[in-house]
């Protein structure tokens, strides 16, 4: 008696391409490994790297239940997709499957299937290639403010998972101090790396107050860290992973910009200043935000990953959960940093 392969294994996801997308020969599976030597940032989705020939791909599978959207979003996404290749924005397409489909969904998983960029990695930290970054990014911005009304609306209607506990950074802020608690009564690593990262957020505190209010009119992407632009040879070949775009506040993409000024670069590098400075002005003379708008992108992104950030340090010293992921999202999501950039936009 045959067993069916556990979904998201390497023979699971051999059998998922080769019924899906049927690839002219046998593909060959194995994890994938991000560029840099780091590891790819995901805790929810499976990611491997395909080849069958001369082709590759990357496989992904969206493994937590709870992230995976409404079924009429990933067509939705992939329209998006298309218009921002149609204004000169390198996002990532999806690979249809052998029947058109721009998603496959096999034991109640997501699946889908991107290109390889075997030869791009994630930005460094020369000032060449965050000024390329910030100008794809600011691209990426300008085709999404010509998004239609109805696929903005259709958008709203189908809302990201938080994938959070207490989504409310409000409430979830008043949750740090006795976190910060219990990590202060431990004296293991775990406790001490939570421990930084709610101090950090309590630091940062005063200028949650100058977030603007919650908005829903534009088609956003959400998530513009520095992983998600590889390059090569000086300049960005793909903006990946579109599964978060939402309707949203279009500030929130140009703080994920702004920010990118600086999540390379040493702190004390002149370079990161100085991009931002060249961020602040491309904004404004493309009229992508007036000038007293800098001063509240910062906020919102904070209190935008504010929850994920007292999430993660609820599964660290409440829940037992010590993935080794948590140190690169405490590091991407820092507060000190944001506080950072923050200071530089107000003196501009």
């Amino acid at each position: 008696m045959s067993c069916s392969p556990v979904p998201g294994s390497a023979l699971w996801v051999r059998e998922v391409l080769e019924q899906e997308w049927r690839p002219r020969s046998r593909p060959v599976v194995r994890p994938l490994s991000g560029g840099l030597g780091e590891p790819p940032l995901t805790h929810t989705a499976g990611l491997w790297a395909c080849a069958s020939g001369d082709r590759s791909w990357v496989f992904k599978a969206q493994l937590n239940p709870d992230a995976v959207r409404d079924a009429d979003f990933y067509p939705l996404k992939q329209g998006v997709v298309e218009h921002c290749v149609s204004r000169g924005v390198p996002a990532a397409r999806a690979i249809p499957t052998a029947s058109g489909a721009p998603i496959a969904l096999r034991d109640g998983v997501v699946c889908e299937l991107l290109p390889r960029y075997s030869d791009a990695a994630p930005h460094g930290a020369t000032a060449e290639q965050v000024a390329e970054v910030v100008r794809t990014a600011l691209r990426l911005r300008h085709a999404l403010d010509e998004v239609s009304r109805a696929t903005v609306e259709d958008l709203a209607r189908m809302p990201v998972n938080p994938l959070v506990d207490q989504p409310d950074w409000a409430l979830a802020l008043g949750e740090v101090e006795d976190l910060l608690k219990l990590a202060e009564a431990r004296d293991d690593d775990w406790a001490a790396l939570a421990g930084s990262a709610l101090r950090e957020v309590l630091d940062t505190e005063p200028l949650l107050a100058e977030a603007p209010a919650p908005r829903a009119d534009s088609a956003v992407h959400a998530d513009l860290h520095r992983h998600h632009f590889l390059l090569r040879s000086g300049q960005v070949e793909a903006i990946l992973d579109f599964d978060n775009l939402r309707a949203g506040d279009r500030l929130l993409d140009l703080a994920w910009t702004a920010e990118l000024c600086l999540s390379a670069p040493a702190p004390e590098d002149p370079a990161g200043p100085e991009s931002l400075r060249e961020f602040a002005r491309r904004c404004v003379d493309e009229e992508l935000l007036e000038a007293r708008d800098l001063r509240r992108l910062m906020p919102a992104l904070l209190v935008f990953s504010l929850p994920v950030l007292v999430d993660i340090a609820k599964d660290i010293l409440q829940r037992d959960i010590l993935s080794p992921v948590w140190q690169q999202y405490f590091h991407l999501l820092s507060p000190a940093r944001r506080a950072r950039v923050h200071k530089i936009l107000q003196n501009l």
